[in-house]
């Protein structure tokens, strides 16, 4: 039901879930995601690019409590 962008498996290794690859620029400040084709919410819509800004978005917002968001 939720999946994330990726996941760190049991050995400590970074694997894609909805992304499929990722890359950084040189100095980290930004990052490329291919989002996996196929990908659908429980209704059935298509995963966009969109949709996972709006995600990482959330959990970077002012207040947030959330560990996806803390630097």
């Amino acid at each position: 039901m939720h999946n994330h962008i990726g996941e760190i498996t049991d050995e400590g290794e970074l694997i894609g879930e909805v992304a499929e690859s990722w890359e950084a620029s040189p100095d980290v400040k930004q990052w490329v995601f291919r989002i996996r084709e196929g990908m659908e919410f429980h209704d059935g819509r298509p995963v966009r690019p969109e949709d996972v800004i709006a995600s990482i978005d959330y959990h970077r917002r002012a207040g947030s409590a959330s560990v996806g968001g803390r630097r």
